[in-house]
């Protein structure tokens, strides 16, 4: 007798039905041709809002500090500083538990020094 050959793998049934399901928002902001403006990942813009509160802060910032300045909950910031930890981006102090900007901050400011064409920036 031959083997009887499986109907292949059966598609997963959604808890959620689409019509009733949470709104998500894409990854990539599309922008009209009309405008001019490129499309553009908005979880690194909105990321990088937490960047530029470490950048004008006087010092290092709780969790909660941070995301104040970059307008968004705690918890959301907490994803992305893991992240910006991971990479060197960001430093996190023990004992306190504050953000600073890390190393890699550091390096990416030296690399655009380093880059700069002073005699064309002066205009000697």
């Amino acid at each position: 007798m031959p083997a009887r050959k499986s109907p292949g793998p059966r598609p997963l049934k959604s808890a959620v039905k689409p019509d009733v399901g949470p709104t998500v928002k894409p990854a990539i902001k599309t922008i009209g041709k009309a405008t001019g403006q490129q499309r553009s990942i908005q979880s690194i813009e909105t990321g990088f809002t937490l960047i530029n509160a470490l950048e004008r802060a006087q010092g290092p910032l709780s969790l909660k500090e941070v995301a104040q300045h970059a307008g968004m909950s705690a918890s959301k910031a907490h994803f992305y500083m893991v992240s910006f930890k991971r990479v060197g981006l960001v430093t996190q102090q023990e004992v306190t538990g504050h953000y600073a900007l890390g190393r890699y901050a550091l390096d990416l400011g030296l690399s655009a020094l380093r880059r700069l064409d002073l005699v064309e920036i002066c205009g000697c």
